[in-house]
Order: C-alpha cells, then sequence, then structure tokens
C-alpha cells in the first residue's frame, strides 16, 4: 500500500484515531500489538503510528532505539496467525522537528482472516474487539473460506436423508455406476466424496450426519432444518403486481421435489 508523504501524515495525525489510524506514543507489548495488527487486517487495513500522543495527537517522537521498535513491530506482526504482511515489509521511519515516528502501513487481508492470542479480531472505531461467532462465520463466507453448502447439520442424521433417492441420482451418472458395480464404495463413503455428508466428533465419537447440500437434494424433510429452502410461487391478476394475487402456492421437499412442483404449477 501507498504510505502518505511527510505533509499528508502529518494531516491524518491532527484529525486523531480512526478505523484506519492508530496512534501510540510506544510500541505496546507484542501480544496487545499483535492484536491490533490483526484488527485492522481483518478490517479496511490502516496505518500504525508510532510516537504520537493518542490523547493530544500531538507529536512527541519515539523514545526507545529506532531498531527496537522496528523489531517490536515485526515480531508483533509474526505473532498474529497467520502473520500479518505489512506493507512496505518495514515501518517506515519520518522525520519531523517534533521528533522521529514510524508508520507501519497494514493493507487488508483479502480471503484470509488472522488471529491472536486464539482470537479474531476486528477494529470497530478506534477499538479493537472479538469478533463474534455469528460475525466470524459471515466473514468467512464472504471471503469463501467456508462454504454453506458444505456445513454440517448437527441436529440430522443419515436417517433424515432419503438413500433410496440417492441411490436413483447415482443410477443416472455413469462414473459413479461403475464405483457401485465394483463395490469399492458404500453409501456413506459416496456421500462424503459428494459434499452430503461429513463426519463430526463429540470428544473421541466420530458420527457423519448430512451436509445443508445433502439435506437440499436427499432429505425427507428438508424444510425442518433448512426452513429458508422453500419456493414460494405467485400467480398475480396484473403484469406489475399492483393489484394483488390470485393464487399462491408454497412448494417443499428437497431441490428435485420442488423442481418438479415449480413446473406444474
Amino acid at each position: 500500500m501507498q504510505l502518505p508523504d511527510e505533509a499528508a501524515l502529518k494531516k491524518l495525525i491532527a484529525q486523531g484515531e480512526s478505523s484506519t489510524l492508530e496512534l501510540k506514543i510506544a510500541v505496546p507489548r507484542p501480544i496487545e500489538l499483535a492484536e491490533r495488527l490483526c484488527g485492522m487486517a481483518n478490517g479496511a487495513g490502516g496505518l500504525l503510528i508510532i510516537g504520537v500522543e493518542d490523547g493530544s495527537n500531538a507529536i512527541a517522537g519515539v523514545k526507545e532505539p529506532l531498531s527496537k521498535s522496528i523489531d517490536g513491530i515485526l515480531r508483533a506482526a509474526r505473532l498474529c496467525t497467520p502473520p500479518v504482511t505489512l506493507s512496505p515489509s518495514e515501518p517506515k521511519i519520518y522525520r519531523y522537528p517534533e521528533g522521529v515516528v514510524l508508520v507501519a502501513g497494514v493493507p487488508p487481508s483479502g480471503d484470509e482472516l488472522h488471529q491472536a492470542g486464539g482470537t479474531f479480531w476486528i477494529r470497530r472505531g478506534t477499538n479493537t474487539i472479538p469478533l463474534t461467532k455469528a460475525e466470524l462465520l459471515e466473514m468467512l463466507y464472504d471471503r469463501g473460506s467456508l462454504t454453506w453448502e458444505e456445513q454440517p447439520v448437527q441436529q440430522a442424521t443419515l436417517d433424515d436423508l432419503d438413500l433410496k433417492r440417492f441411490e436413483l441420482f447415482l443410477e443416472s451418472r455413469d462414473n459413479y455406476r461403475y464405483v457401485r458395480d465394483q463395490n469399492l464404495l458404500k453409501t456413506p463413503d459416496i456421500l462424503k466424496r459428494l459434499g452430503c455428508a461429513v463426519e463430526i466428533y463429540s470428544g473421541n465419537q466420530a458420527s457423519l450426519v448430512p451436509t445443508n447440500a445433502g439435506l437440499l437434494m436427499f432429505g425427507r424433510e428438508s424444510q425442518a432444518f433448512i426452513r429458508q429452502s422453500e419456493v414460494v410461487c405467485m400467480l398475480f391478476t396484473d403484469e406489475v403486481g399492483a393489484g394483488g394475487f390470485a393464487d399462491r402456492k408454497i412448494i417443499t421437499g428437497s431441490i428435485p421435489e420442488q423442481i418438479d412442483g415449480v413446473a406444474a404449477s
């Protein structure tokens, strides 16, 4: 990322801390600084500036040796999991009449999420706070690190899948017919390979449960677990729908059943 020049940086410092600007008089403890770096990287990125009083925004200068401060910042970046990559790779030195400041550029992480001390952090305003479980999952889905379809439905069991329907599906696919004929894989193995089931662990006990994709495709009662998976068909009284609707039908079942239901509506 492009760091500002001396004049632009001084204006930023005068404006005070924000969601993308952290001011410190000295390098904090490594784990504390790692949390702040993670928070910026998991958000919109930003600048960490050392040598500024964060209350008055006054440039006081770095008091300890610059090499020690730089090492402290780089060490904190390495404490993050995965490590936060600074841009440029080392903090930049700015020299003002009031004193010397260090600036570390923290780019947004993109697809990755960083943690420090076993916690995922995010920058909110001028604070760095832990991500909630819901926020973490949403960010992982948004970044493609998790796919909703492959997530286990822990309240379900394989009995909630219509395995006869699954067998018919396999029969319609030549590449799986060979596997079935050779008896190389059993149904649970194929369910796992197709992403329709996954093993979950409780202590040392493993159990195979359907995924969201498995329930959508082969569930006996898909909507019992995924309520939003129903299809609503509406027949309106006019082309723009301003006059209300004349008929309404809710179609449930697995995706193949819903496709047939919509076609027949």
